[in-house]
């Protein structure tokens, strides 16, 4: 099959394995470029009606260049011994399972296929997805190629060494549950301070679209944009100190280094 309609094979219709699926059928350079199919062996996962879903996940692995694991990690090993005999020295087996290393997919694939790690975030279901990227020993040219046009398609690729994928992973893939977090809490203190709930959540959800396109577009340092708006003896230094005076930012800081962790012992418990 030519590149232009590589054959990409998703295993896993969950969150993630959903908002990649469908961050490729949306896009149109990738719809074009790439052959989609998927399995998912849970009967109620709700899979688009013309999205074409395999069997069984040999079966997918042997219709795929491009086979992506989109599974918890406790269950990438038993996928693995399932499709072994399905795999090809010619294919390319991705993983985004967090906590599952270079070696284990290896291990458990036999070598049989290249292999390599992705960490993606679900913003990749509208194209401002953030993806770390770490390749295995012997992936061709072309096909890191491939993958890294893939990805950058969906949003922000950031190629980085295996030791980094973990801090990668508590940063960027755990991410939007921070931010969504602090959305909903936005949205919350606009109720108990006697907003709407309609009014505060659409107010909390422009705030944040709002202020994240200032920064990206703005050369100043997020202190500084804190600073402009922040007058002296004013409401908004008035709330920004009952945040330092409650640890807030090093909350933040101690939750991503637990998330860190975790995928740390992920590692280990494999």
């Amino acid at each position: 099959m030519s590149e232009s309609r590589l054959r990409l094979g998703i295993v896993g219709f969950g969150n993630m394995g959903r908002a990649l699926a469908l961050g490729v059928r949306q896009n149109e350079g990738l719809n074009s470029s790439f052959a989609l199919g998927v399995y998912e062996k849970n009967p109620a996962a709700a899979l688009p009606p013309d999205l074409v879903c395999a069997p069984d996940a040999a079966a997918l692995a042997e219709a795929s260049d491009l086979l992506l694991i989109a599974v918890k990690p406790y269950h990438v090993a038993p996928l693995l011994a399932e499709i072994n005999s399905a795999l090809r020295p010619d294919h390319l087996l991705l993983s985004i399972a967090a906590g599952v290393n270079l070696d284990f997919l290896r291990k458990h694939s036999r070598e049989r296929c290249p292999v390599a790690r992705i960490m993606p975030n679900t913003p990749a279901l509208v194209g401002r997805g953030i993806f770390g990227l770490c390749f295995g020993p012997g992936v061709p040219p072309d096909r890191q190629e491939i993958v890294r046009r893939l990805l950058a398609a969906l949003g922000m690729l950031i190629e980085v060494e295996e030791s980094k994928m973990n801090a990668l992973t508590a940063l960027s893939g755990s991410g939007p549950g921070y931010v969504f977090h602090f959305l909903e809490s936005l949205a919350e203190a606009g109720v108990s301070i006697g907003l709407d709930r309609a009014s505060s959540s659409s107010i909390a959800l422009e705030l944040l679209r709002g202020c994240a396109e200032m920064a990206a577009q703005s050369s100043l340092h997020p202190a500084i944009l804190r600073e402009q708006v922040s007058s002296p003896a004013g409401t908004t230094i008035a709330g920004i100190n009952h945040l330092d005076r409650q640890g807030a930012r090093g909350l933040l800081v101690d939750a991503v280094r637990a998330a860190c962790a975790r995928g740390l012992e992920m590692e280990e418990e494999a």
